[in-house]
């Protein structure tokens, strides 16, 4: 089934399984995520590499998948190394995607905090959301 091996091939994501994973996808793919809306295989064969050239691993660990009438929803979380964001520590994510599929995966649509991903390992701004998120919480 295609969920099973693009779950797969997120668990080690690389530019080195890029092509792998690019057979999954239809070549008129619609991609999301909060930062970006991508359509065609091209085009999210293109964001993978950008996303990727910076990034010393990444990896996907799902936790729940409910598959039902062509439709998938997966929860997971993503941990990555960055040469430039967090001292090149791991960064995790917590996230969810909806995929709706036949033999191959149409529309793909991720769900997670930007902060979390980005804006809480920089210099200054990592300060600022931290204590943002630590204000509205009391």
């Amino acid at each position: 089934m295609v969920i099973e091996q693009l779950k797969a091939q997120y668990q080690t994501l690389s530019t080195d399984n890029l092509a792998a994973l690019m057979a999954l996808y239809a070549p008129d793919v619609e991609f999301r995520d909060p930062l970006h809306q991508i359509s065609g295989q091209s085009q999210l064969h293109h964001y993978f590499e950008k996303l990727l050239v910076n990034t010393l691993s990444c990896q996907f660990d799902f936790h729940h998948s409910l598959i039902q009438n062509q439709q998938a929803t997966l929860s997971w979380t993503m941990s990555f190394t960055h040469r430039q964001l967090n001292r090149q520590r791991p960064i995790y994510v917590e996230g969810c995607s909806w995929l709706q599929f036949n033999q191959l995966v149409y529309f793909h649509r991720d769900y997670f905090d930007v902060s979390t991903l980005l804006h809480d390992h920089l210099p200054v701004l990592g300060a600022l959301s931290k204590w943002l998120k630590k204000r509205s919480g009391q």
